[in-house]
């Protein structure tokens, strides 16, 4: 308040607006505006005491400038100022006043004047340097604010000055009774607060400026103005309530925007270890605060509803609680919403840097104290456009703002983990991500792939470093694809001996900040490459199987003489890669069991089932059909299906078996088809549409493979409303639920798979069930571009910071 105040070598005036961090910008008034503001209005020594007390209260809370530590040298030989502090909430509550009050009780106390709390608890709070003197929430709702406005006006008269951040009446009546002079800290409209309370209105802040709830609404906004304008002075943290206050009749000259202070934030423990001692899993949003009618936490539950996937953590108490887990329960999501209670400053801090986001869905709000702590610990903001929100919170930058009352927007889900990359700052910087894998591209690319990139495209800088498809002439910048070097047998072998020379090559050039690398095979020849360039990049592994089969499972039986050389090397990998992802429960039990490592992440590679889903599935035809769809190596079990097809076929008559697919068990295939050319059909290839149609036209999906990472033909399948019969292997039983959407049989038992192909096809009511609830079980593990992309954001974020 120092431009307001005479002594400080410069003239006195009313306070500039734009002066709010108090530097040689902000100018002075003219005149001493001042001179009527003592007790009762008038000069003298009472308004002299307010000055010395303003002064004190200048500034924002923590700061420790220069310039406040000279200032504080020059005014040390002027006496000690007694401060009551006059709060609603007090520690262990949870909210702004929570927060604030205590650390001007400390600033204060740092500076060498006295301070006491006068407060409201559910119970005595802990002890603090300084007395905190309580009225309990306990009594009734008259005799409390009788006790409160009546301990207030007691320790008034033993101090200098009040300063209220809540129970304005009660602090307006006792310090006037008392005859010493109150400033408010203003964080609401506290009429339009009691009024919601009450039940009276139900709209937002603005609406009710303009009247409406009756009488008692009217007499509370009188008292609200009554209560502000005889204040000595009052603090706004925005300028959209300073704004307010003046349409109340507060002298503009006796209204102040002095922003909430960011708080200081201790060194927090890393972000996974925070995870894990709150609990969170998957994309998490957190809210801290009363659980008052004013924060709309029903919107958030309702935003939560309709973003799968996500979960919510509540800090805090309030009369509230009970209607909001009661409503949490009808929504369906109180598995994914959970209620701490009051919580420690320092454990809501702690919440907030764990979280993907905090949500605030107010129906309106000043300058919120738990946004800036959000934002204090690099936490981004979901909230709606409401009152003050916007000065604080940047749309795509720190945060995400929405329309006030907008449910359906607050829900966006998909765009949480995108804001916490985007916390940081600027959102055109993004991180870099090289991708390593052998699969074959061909530019330009089809719709679906398409779809993939340009999702990840959107929230990395990316390049990927793969393989070209044969008679591939198209080009993308972000595309760097080995041609094919010789026939199929070289052209691998030399693919890997040369990976690591053009992975060293991309991280010179590229300097990406993550590589995402497709299997143990590909981490291998990133690890050397990161060591010839003398790159910090760090290195994510996908895991899409078990690594044992590309030598025991895939293509040539020859490939087995190289099992000494790449099992270890793929084990290597495996133990030095900087993060693992795996993408069932199948491969994620494969590290814990053999490596004794936990993946970084778990979540399903992408798949893109539009053509599966762009129309209901049909009924199960009146005709029989088996339906087999996979590449023929020795992994899919396809001499397995064959015995057990022939074991079954003489059984089921009427019934006929699809294969589609190529590879090097093609003659095993031409053999069956010899053998029961009535009942066995063959084709090589099927685009995605035809996969979908031969779905519809067939009863089941069969699936005896030997070792599966997490089989997209199941959930294209299940996206059908076909149910499976498959091997007990691999991934499979992470999607089939045996007896519910398929059947699940031992691998490598062609007896046991045709008893349960005969038991099936000889059912209809069976097969109907089954169908059902392989239609049921899609839902799981469908996810957008999108999803996918965020997924992918937010574990490249966290690998990236710790680096």
């Amino acid at each position: 308040m120092d431009e307001v105040v005479p002594g400080l070598d410069r003239a006195s005036g009313s306070a500039h607006l734009d002066a709010r961090t108090r530097d040689a910008r902000a100018r002075a008034t003219r005149g001493n505006p001042r001179r009527t503001m003592g007790r009762d209005r008038r000069s003298g020594r009472s308004a002299r005491l307010e000055r010395r007390v303003l002064r004190v209260l200048d500034g924002p809370v923590l700061a420790d400038s220069t310039r406040a530590r000279a200032g504080r040298a020059a005014r040390g030989a002027r006496r000690r100022v007694k401060v009551l502090i006059v709060s609603g909430i007090w520690p262990p509550d949870v909210g702004g006043p929570a927060s604030h009050a205590p650390d001007v009780a400390a600033f204060l106390r740092e500076r060498g004047h006295e301070v006491e709390v006068v407060t409201t608890a559910d119970s005595p709070p802990p002890p603090r340097p300084y007395p905190v003197r309580v009225v309990l929430r306990s009594h009734r709702t008259g005799v409390r604010h009788y006790r409160g406005a009546a301990l207030v006006h007691h320790r008034a008269r033993g101090n200098d000055v009040v300063y209220t951040t809540g129970m304005f009446g009660r602090s307006a009546f006792g310090a006037s009774m008392a005859r010493t002079p109150y400033a408010v800290k203003l964080t609401a409209d506290p009429a339009f607060e009691r009024s919601r309370r009450r039940g009276l209105v139900d709209g937002n802040v603005e609406e009710f400026q303009g009247g409406g709830g009756g009488a008692v609404a009217a007499l509370l906004r009188a008292a609200r103005n009554a209560e502000l304008r005889r204040a000595a002075h009052v603090f706004c943290p925005s300028a959209y309530l300073r704004e307010l206050a003046v349409s109340w009749g507060v002298p503009p000259g006796r209204v102040s925007v002095l922003p909430n202070p960011a708080p200081s934030v201790p060194e927090l423990p890393p972000r996974d270890e925070l995870q894990r001692r709150f609990g969170l899993n998957g994309a998490t949003i957190a809210f801290a605060g009363r659980l008052t009618p004013q924060k709309s936490l029903g919107r958030a539950l309702e935003a939560v509803a309709g973003a799968d996937g996500v979960h919510l953590v509540i800090a805090g108490d309030g009369p509230d609680r009970a209607p909001l887990e009661a409503r949490a329960r009808e929504l369906g999501v109180d598995t994914r919403v959970r209620f701490l209670g009051p919580q420690p400053r320092e454990q809501v801090v702690e919440l907030f840097h764990a979280a993907d986001a905090t949500i605030l869905s107010s129906s309106w709000e000043n300058f919120p104290h738990t946004v800036v702590e959000a934002l204090a610990v690099g936490t981004p903001v979901l909230a709606m456009e409401a009152g003050g929100v916007g000065e604080l919170v940047r749309d795509g930058v720190n945060g995400l703002l929405v329309p006030a009352g907008d449910t359906h927007a607050l829900g966006a889900g998909a765009r949480l983990r995108r804001a916490r990359a985007e916390a940081a700052g600027d959102r055109a910087v993004k991180p870099r991500v090289l991708f390593v894998g052998r699969t074959r591209y061909r530019l330009p690319l089809d719709p679906a792939l398409a779809r993939k990139w340009d999702a990840l495209g959107e929230e990395l800088d990316l390049r990927v470093l793969a393989r070209a498809a044969a008679r591939a002439n198209g080009h993308d910048p972000a595309f760097h694809l080995a041609p094919s070097l010789g026939p199929r047998g070289v052209d691998g072998p030399v693919f890997y001996a040369t990976l690591p020379f053009r992975v060293a090559r991309e991280l010179r050039a590229f300097r990406p900040d993550v590589l995402f690398v497709q299997s143990p095979y590909e981490a291998a020849a990133a690890l050397a490459a990161r060591k010839l360039a003398g790159s910090r990049a760090r290195i994510v592994l996908e895991l899409h199987g078990d690594w044992r089969t590309a030598t025991r499972l895939y293509g040539s039986r020859l490939r087995r003489l190289l099992e000494p050389v790449t099992e270890p090397l793929a084990r290597a990998a495996l133990r030095r890669a900087d993060a693992l992802r795996t993408i069932s429960g199948y491969t994620t039990g494969l590290v814990r069991d053999r490596l004794g490592r936990e993946p970084a992440a778990v979540f399903p590679a992408y798949v893109d089932l539009s053509s599966f889903l762009e129309r209901p599935a049909e009924p199960l035809p009146e005709r029989k059909r088996v339906l087999f769809v996979g590449v023929l190596e020795r992994y899919k079990g396809i001499d397995v299906l064959a015995e057990a097809w022939r074991l079954a076929a003489p059984r089921v008559p009427d019934t006929s078996l699809l294969l589609v697919g190529n590879g090097p068990s093609a003659p095993i295939v031409e053999r069956l088809v010899g053998d029961l050319p009535q009942q066995t059909e063959w084709t090589r290839r099927l685009p995605s549409g035809e996969v979908a149609r031969a779905l519809d036209e067939s009863t089941l999906l069969v699936l005896p493979s030997r070792s599966e990472g997490l089989p997209r033909v199941v959930i294209e399948a299940f996206c059908r409303g076909r149910p499976v019969i498959g091997a007990r292997a691999g991934g499979i039983p992470d999607i089939v639920e045996d007896g519910v959407s398929g059947v699940l049989v031992p691998r490598e038992d062609p007896a046991a798979l045709a008893g349960a192909l005969v038991r099936v096809l000889s059912d209809r009511d069976l097969q109907e069930r089954l169908a059902g609830g392989a239609r049921a079980g899609a839902e799981r593990w469908l996810q957008t571009p999108q999803q996918y992309a965020d997924r992918v954001l937010d574990l490249v974020t966290r690998v990236a910071e710790a680096r």
